[in-house]
Order: structure tokens, then C-alpha cells, then sequence
């Protein structure tokens, strides 16, 4: 078993998260057709919220969308400036702030927030989030947030000894191994997880970095209320991406929110 890191290796390990993060997920796709259409349908000014490199984001921008992205990140907003190409840069606005306190000069017709950020935030911060979010949006504005099925998740046990991703890092051309220590929390209300990233270095040792992260377990019973208080109305909730029911199978949790006129 491994042991939580001390305050001051997660301080160094932290600073190398961008990289890794960018390279896991750069070709992850399962969501980019929805997040399009969406996008698409509601039509200019978009705003995604835990844009990270841009894998959402530019796609988005090519497809002819203006787009803001905020990220709380600098260096993955970094990352994705040095990404972004000319002809993007009119449609594109960068913003480094929280999605609790943001706050953006205009509204947008839909705001979005994928691969479960949003499930980071703890109760006063999410209703916070709402609520700001909600002053964002245009009348019959739309809000969706793509977050994990807390019985989807807890129905798979993560052994900690085995790999549960693996991938290339770019950047210095050496391959990782990911894998995750789990911890449930009484009442299944949150989940802390140690993913510890193994990088085999040149001369064959293999250096870890440690990443904690929190995610806060919301089923729609809890969700709903929370979405009516900030204000949104039309409420709806499905299992993934091609809009398929809401079950306690389902591999994801998406929520549809529209802003009350």
C-alpha cells in the first residue's frame, strides 16, 4: 500500500500534472461528437468550464464556435496557448479563475464542464458554482455537466497494485503507468483517490508523482434541488453520451440545466 505524500512532494509533483494530464487524455474522444453538438445547437458564446489543454476547446473553435475557457490551472492555460492556432485566436478567450467566483463581462448561450470537474467541488463550493453560472447564462441559456455515476464508479473495485492506464508523454518521451489508491468515504458521499503516475526514466528506474484528488458523489436526487436554487429550471439527467436513461449502471452522469427566462 502506498502512503499519502508529505505536503512538500505533492508541492514538487504538482507542478509536473499538466503534462500528464494533457498527454492521458489527448486522445480521448467518447465525448467530443456530443460536446459539438451541443455547442453547435445553442451557438455562439460558448464557455467551458475545467478547459485544461484545450482537448474539448479547440475542436470546438475549429467547428467555427467563439469560446472562452476557464481553468484555474495557469500552466495548463499555458499549455494551451501555446496550442492555439492563429486562425483560432479571434474565437478563443482565455481565463484563469475558479468556477465558484468567476466573473466574465458577457453571457453565454452554453456553458459547459466535462470529464468530471465539477465533482471536485464540495457542497458550498458547487452551490456557489451554480448560482455564478447561472448569472453567466443568456434566458434559455444551457448548462450540462458530464460527471461520474457514483453507482457505476463504487461497483468497480480499483486494485491499487494494478495499472489502470497507460500512456506516452510527449514532452520528454517516456512512457507512464498509471495506478490509484481508493478511499470511500462513510455514507459513499466522497472519494479520495492517490493516482500515482510511474514514469520510466532513461536509465530504467521508474519515478513516481503522486496527485490527490477528491471527488464529491452526487445522484440527482441531491443535484436537482441544488440546480433549482441557483435558478435553473428543465432539468434532466442522463446515463452517457447519446442521451440513453439514468440507471445506477450507467458509466456516466450528464446533466441538463436551462436558465429560467
Amino acid at each position: 500500500m502506498s502512503t499519502w505524500p508529505a505536503k512538500e512532494r505533492l508541492e514538487t509533483h504538482m507542478q509536473e500534472f499538466d503534462r500528464f494530464f494533457a498527454a492521458q487524455y489527448a486522445s480521448y474522444s467518447l465525448d467530443l461528437d456530443f460536446w459539438r453538438r451541443h455547442a453547435l445547437r445553442q451557438g455562439s458564446p460558448v464557455l467551458e468550464l475545467g478547459c485544461g489543454a484545450g482537448r474539448v476547446l479547440l475542436p470546438l473553435a475549429q467547428a467555427g464556435l467563439d469560446i472562452t475557457g476557464l481553468d484555474q490551472d495557469p500552466a495548463m492555460l499555458y499549455r494551451l496557448q501555446s496550442l492555439l492556432p492563429k486562425e483560432l485566436t479571434e474565437r478563443v478567450s482565455l481565463v484563469e479563475a475558479n468556477i465558484e467566483d468567476f466573473s466574465l463581462p458577457q453571457q453565454y448561450t452554453f456553458i459547459f464542464s466535462p470529464c468530471n470537474t465539477f465533482s471536485y467541488l464540495p457542497l458550498s463550493a458547487a452551490e456557489l458554482a451554480l448560482h455564478n453560472i447561472c448569472q453567466h447564462l443568456l434566458p434559455d441559456g444551457l448548462l450540462v455537466l458530464d460527471l461520474p455515476n457514483p453507482g457505476f464508479l463504487f461497483d468497480i473495485p480499483i486494485d491499487p497494485s494494478e495499472p489502470v492506464d497507460s500512456f506516452f508523454e510527449p514532452q520528454r518521451g517516456l512512457p507512464v503507468q498509471v495506478y490509484a489508491d481508493q478511499k470511500v468515504s462513510p455514507g459513499n458521499s466522497q472519494v479520495d483517490v492517490l493516482w500515482h503516475y510511474d514514469e520510466l526514466q532513461p536509465d530504467g528506474l521508474v519515478k513516481r508523482y503522486d496527485y490527490p484528488i477528491t471527488y464529491y458523489m452526487r445522484l440527482p436526487d441531491r443535484l436537482e434541488p441544488m440546480l433549482q436554487q441557483a435558478g435553473f429550471s428543465d432539468i434532466r439527467f442522463a446515463g452517457g453520451y447519446n442521451g440513453q436513461e439514468f440507471s445506477r449502471c450507467s458509466h456516466r452522469l450528464v446533466v441538463f440545466a436551462r436558465r429560467l427566462s
